[in-house]
């Protein structure tokens, strides 16, 4: 298996023992073969190869059930509802997607202008609360009023809070990824502040639909600053041991050319990395050929990648696992009271 050349801070991560990679994988509905596959004897995700469903099994990592919540979301009910809960937030910097939906209401973040504020936020506040202070007998207006003042209360704490940070190694803002982690870091810096326990920090890039093209340059390059970038930054911080980078996309590009570019697959490679992560490793490299993968997000799954470190403020982009002694250093290994339910 081998690294884009324009991806040298990921493959020192690699060779540093803070980065793995997960070989051929992706979304499944039961264990499948080439020939079981070819054969159509079990069961396969809806609308293969296109975009939006295998996006949406992405997200819910259950693709047989259209209407399952996120899988970010499923993984905070969890750790907010058991007995011992945590104190957890959600960010996203792609606004409300499918990954964040049954838990915590997310906070949204720009990756340009950082948190919006309603201009006339402080002068109309008690107007505001004249206007939703009368009970109303539909629940969707006693939930859109609670949002409403829920989302002004929240911007107005944390808008000033976000502009006021500086980071010690600044990114490079010209391109999407580094305007995204520029924000994720300064949100992580003020963990201090907030006090939160589990959080986690949705970003989304795109350009990489490579049908009529297949220069990666940019695309590999911009993302590979920005990570490097980040992996200073929350060292300098002293938090990189509590961190974990995950990178996904819903679909891998098929090895043949269809003229000009390359079209979509099934599998793909994804990569995990952090200060915690059991580097070095490529998970089921054995397949990495085969056109059907055989290892499913499900497996390389939920619980472990939220839940390592003792019970201090930790930070998690998203969330995967095989066994957590497979993925994380032993030291960074907890557990919650149940599942992840499915």
């Amino acid at each position: 298996m081998g690294v884009h050349p324009n991806l040298p801070n990921v493959a020192q991560a690699y060779k540093d023992g803070e980065a793995s990679f997960f070989a051929n994988i992706g979304s499944l509905v039961e264990p499948i073969t080439k020939a079981e596959y070819k054969a159509k004897t079990k069961k396969t995700p809806p609308a293969l190869f296109s975009h939006n469903i295998m996006q949406r099994s992405l997200h819910n990592q259950h693709p047989q059930d259209s209407s399952s919540a996120g899988v970010i979301g499923r993984m905070f009910k969890a750790l907010t509802e058991q007995s011992s809960p945590y104190k957890s937030q959600v960010y996203s910097l792609m606004g409300n997607v499918k990954a964040l939906e049954g838990s915590l209401q997310p906070n949204i973040v720009s990756p340009w202008s950082g948190i919006e504020q309603y201009g006339g936020a402080v002068e109309t506040a008690s107007d505001f609360e004249k206007i939703n202070g009368n009970v109303s007998t539909c629940p969707l207006s006693e939930t859109f009023s609670a949002i409403l003042q829920q989302t002004l209360k929240q911007t107005e704490f944390l808008g000033p809070k976000l502009k006021s940070v500086s980071l010690t190694h600044p990114f490079n803002v010209d391109h999407h990824p580094g305007r995204n982690l520029d924000k994720v870091a300064k949100l992580i810096k003020l963990r201090s502040e907030l006090k939160y326990e589990r959080e986690a920090y949705y970003v989304q890039l795109h350009g990489y639909d490579t049908h009529f093209y297949v220069d990666y340059t940019s695309l590999w390059g911009n993302l590979d600053e920005a990570l490097g970038n980040f992996k200073k930054e929350m060292v300098a911080q002293g938090i990189w041991d509590g961190v974990t980078v995950v990178v996904v996309s819903e679909f891998g590009r098929q090895l043949k050319t269809n003229g000009q570019g390359t079209d979509h697959a099934w599998g793909s490679n994804q990569w995990i990395m952090g200060g915690s992560v059991k580097g070095g490793q490529i998970h089921d490299i054995r397949t990495a050929c085969k056109k059907v993968e055989t290892t499913t997000l499900e497996v390389t799954g939920l619980s472990s990648l939220l839940l390592p470190g003792r019970r201090s403020t930790s930070h998690w982009l998203s969330g995967w696992a095989l066994k957590p002694q497979k993925l994380l250093k032993s030291s960074r290994i907890s557990t919650i009271s149940h599942r992840v339910p499915w």
